[in-house]
Formats: C-alpha cells, structure tokens, sequence
C-alpha cells in the first residue's frame, strides 16, 4: 500500500521510516519554489514545525519494536509530499494531484485552511483535485482521502473550534 503524505515533508531514512519504505519522487517538494530547497527532496526544513510530518508519517507507518512508536500499517510504503507553510489552494490542489499521479493508494492530509481565509472562489480547485483523486486514482479505482480536522479547539477558554476546510463538509468524497 502506497499512502503519500502531503506535510511539511518526511526525514529522508528516519529511524522508523527507512528509505527502503519511502517512495522519494523527483518534485515532490511543493515548498522549493518559496524556500530555495531541492525540489526532488520532500525532508522537512529547519522552520517550525519541522518534525510534524514524521508524526504523521510515523502514525501510519512507523516500524514497529524500534523506536517507541508503532505505525498502524507498519509495512506500507510511505511517499512523502512536502508543501510549503503557507501553500496556496493551486499548490494544495497539484500536490493532491501528484499524489494520484504517482499512484498513491491513500493520501493522508494533515493541513486545512481556515474559514476566515479561504477564497470560495478557490475551493474548487483543491475541491476539484480531491474529487479527481476519489475517482480516478489508483487505476480509476479510486484514492483513499484523509483530512485532519484541524486543532482550534481550547476547552479551557470554552472555545469549541471549528473544522478546517476541506475537512469541514465541503467535499464528500474524504475521511
């Protein structure tokens, strides 16, 4: 199972996540264009948060009995896709594209875009990628599509928070 995940980029031969599970793609660092790194390495940069896409990596995938973490699918191989921290929705929506194009069985996306932020005139585009990918991925079988909700929730402040598109309804066809 190939689950590309679309982060802030995945440590190139991590501990848990050795390069004989990753599949490292020629361009498949979306942030080389705004910080001058090396577009064929997806590893994360020294900016903050620099270690959040090997938790998300390692959630999925992270070798079991090594470093005291234990991935779900500890035998899947995972394709790192680095965006930048601030991404634009054509951005987003070219790396969800890459992913499907490079035969990603799941993408796992642990990004969204506050509401406040959010152009309606650009959700098409990201939605219109995902879409593509639910339904022509994996040999027109279809990608599995995951989203993190977002974390603005403070119970402390009674802060209910609010979940981030597109997580927050906007497309039917993801987890």
């Amino acid at each position: 199972i190939k689950i590309a995940v679309i982060d802030k980029g995945v440590t190139s031969n991590h501990p848990d996540l050795p390069n004989t599970r990753q599949i490292r793609l020629p361009n498949s660092n979306f942030a080389a264009a705004e910080d001058g790194s090396n577009p064929n390495d997806p590893s994360p940069s020294s900016v903050s948060p620099k270690n959040h896409g090997d938790g998300c990596a390692g959630i999925i995938g992270a070798t079991h009995n090594n470093e005291g973490v234990a991935g779900i699918a500890p035998n899947c191989k995972i394709m790192p896709i680095r965006i930048p921290e601030l991404a634009t929705t054509k951005t987003l929506a070219k790396a969800i594209t890459f992913a499907k194009d490079n035969g990603a069985d799941i993408i796992s996306n642990s990004w969204g875009i506050k509401p406040a932020v959010v152009d309606s005139a650009d959700i098409p585009v990201i939605v219109n990628a995902i879409d593509s990918a639910a339904i022509y991925g994996r040999n027109m079988r279809g990608c599995v599509i995951t989203f993190a909700v977002g974390n603005t929730a403070d119970r402390i402040e009674g802060d209910t928070g609010y979940a981030h598109f597109p997580a927050n309804g906007s497309c039917i066809r993801i987890i």
